[in-house]
């Protein structure tokens, strides 16, 4: 059966011993989709003008270029809000299954704000919710799931995604730049949070499906109410 979104399971009511109910993620992702392409278009087409300055005094091109970069930039934020919602809800979306979870709830959330683990985290999360909703691993999933493979575009797309950040903040000396060498400029850093946007939208699209076909499989398996783990 293929992964399609928008599943999402109510009969038996998955939930795990601390009350967390299965949700799927299709809304979050479909709000992610519709922003992050958005944003993606306005980079998009900020990099198209900025290849297509071909005078060093065209500087009409590069202030159109900049507004839809900017605009890229204020339409990135709610889809980032967006992606840090939905990787809460696949991670918690966990617990039903009995998973045994190496970054829960709160670290899904504050994964993308802490320094340096942001570069790593995130992709951890995302591949933990990879691995654990493996369609050949029955609940309840444990500790199983860390041997199964993880997904190099999670990885891919965390990385760039966050080089095109970083770089959008170093300071740039322009003060003898001409419009053709601003539009390179402009070209590489909109073309590259472009690319980059497109990757988690990829990402969050099949990772949700994933999770949803999972439930899909597995819902019959999972009791009324898991014990709670030991000291728990």
């Amino acid at each position: 059966m293929a992964p399609r979104l928008g599943w999402v399971p109510t009969d038996p009511l998955l939930i795990s011993y601390d009350g967390w109910v299965y949700r799927s993620a299709s809304g979050l992702a479909l709000a992610a989709t519709i922003a992050g392409s958005i944003a993606m278009g306005c980079f998009g087409l900020g990099a198209f003008l900025g290849l297509s300055v071909e005078y060093e005094d065209e500087w009409d091109t590069i202030d159109a270029a900049l507004i839809w970069i900017g605009l890229g930039a204020i339409t990135v934020i709610p889809t980032m809000g967006l992606i840090i919602a939905w990787t809460r809800r696949v991670t918690g979306n966990l617990k039903p299954f009995g998973a045994d979870l190496e970054l829960g709830t709160a670290w899904a959330v504050g994964a993308f704000f802490t320094p340096i683990l942001m570069f790593w985290f995130p992709v951890r999360l995302w591949n933990q919710a990879w691995r654990a909703t493996s369609p050949n691993l029955p609940p309840p999933i444990g500790w199983n799931y860390k041997w199964m493979q993880g997904r190099h575009l999670h990885w891919v797309a965390n990385t760039l995604w966050l080089t095109v950040a970083v770089g959008s903040r170093v300071p740039v000396d322009t003060t003898e730049w001409t419009a053709f060498d601003a539009g390179g400029y402009l070209a590489v850093l909109g073309g590259g949070a472009a690319v980059a946007l497109l990757l988690l939208i990829l990402l969050v699209r099949g990772l949700t499906a994933r999770q949803d076909t999972y439930a899909r499989i597995w819902a019959g398996a999972v009791p009324a109410a898991w014990p709670a783990p030991p000291g728990g």
